[in-house]
């Protein structure tokens, strides 16, 4: 279970079918989250002391949420893709996503961690105005993603 926030400056989210769009409509210094309810395996120990891992399939699922500035080229991707999955539910395909994550290795090196998963509407969009100078309008995205796979 938990909740990882991305920084829009130290990685790269990726989305569409096939990946084929980067997305960068974030406000300035803001993050996106991706939030994973469920534990991925349970540890069963019986009367005699032997344990078992016992896998939960749902542990490979969660909530991502993307804060677009609204009307930008980003949100409006979003929206149109709202509507193909409004139109025809049962024949939208899920969208591939990506998030590259850049950090320093132990040796000093560049690493890249790319998290992998499939996305697809969980909730209507919200329009909310951010409390900042500018006050500047968002479009929070709430979508579902499932098999969420983490490689270096």
């Amino acid at each position: 279970m938990g909740l990882r926030n991305f920084g829009v400056s130290d990685t790269i989210l990726e989305l569409g079918s096939p990946l084929n769009r980067e997305i960068t409509d974030f406000l300035n210094g803001d993050q996106y989250t991706l939030e994973t309810p469920n534990d991925i395996s349970t540890l069963i120990t019986g009367s005699n002391g032997n344990s078992a891992s016992v896998e939960n399939p749902e542990g490979r699922n969660g909530i991502i949420t993307l804060r677009l500035l609204r009307h930008s080229s980003d949100d409006i991707f979003m929206m149109r893709e709202f509507k193909k999955y409004k139109d025809n539910p049962s024949t939208y395909q899920p969208l591939d996503m990506s998030i590259t994550e850049f950090s320093t290795g132990e040796d000093g090196d560049k690493v890249r961690e790319i998290t992998t998963m499939k996305a697809i509407f969980k909730a209507r969009p919200e329009k909310k105005n951010t409390s900042d100078t500018e006050g500047k309008a968002v479009r929070e995205w709430s979508l579902n993603v499932a098999n969420i796979d983490e490689n270096v």
